[in-house]
């Protein structure tokens, strides 16, 4: 009966110590300012954190239901680019994603006015969208 639980003791001891002794020491150093992730994986979030800058605003349509049309302001204007992708979502129905490419970008003194054309035409002209734009995708 002893050996039973010596042996059970000794699996779950052996259970708890595999991951670390595994996955190396320096994956579960504590960083200096006492986080409780890794530091391998804190320094990979923020530097896809940076990398993958997200700028969001709100927008309308053309009148032809192609074009997204939108104002940024302050210092997310200087991220936006041509070329860059853009996930807009209907602000009436948030569960469908449309697909757009920043294609024209104009410097005001108001901010920054933008124009996206979407890869599928959407109906509905008075229809406001939030458009999201990854600053890292050129």
């Amino acid at each position: 009966m002893r050996s039973r639980v010596r042996n059970l003791l000794g699996l779950a001891a052996l259970l708890a110590v595999a991951p670390a002794f595994f996955a190396g020491g320096h994956d579960f150093t504590p960083s200096s300012d006492h986080r409780t992730a890794p530091r391998s994986i804190l320094a990979e979030t923020a530097k896809r954190s940076v990398q993958t800058r997200v700028v969001r605003t709100t927008g309308g349509v053309d009148t032809r239901g192609w074009v997204l049309i939108a104002m940024v302001h302050g210092p997310d204007a200087e991220l936006v680019k041509e070329g860059q992708q853009v996930r807009a979502y209907s602000v009436n129905s948030r569960t469908r994603l449309h697909l757009a490419r920043v294609t024209r970008v104009i410097r005001q003194p108001s901010g920054l006015y933008v124009e996206a054309t979407l890869e599928v035409r959407v109906l509905g002209t008075s229809t406001r969208y939030l458009m999201e734009i990854d600053t890292g995708s050129i």
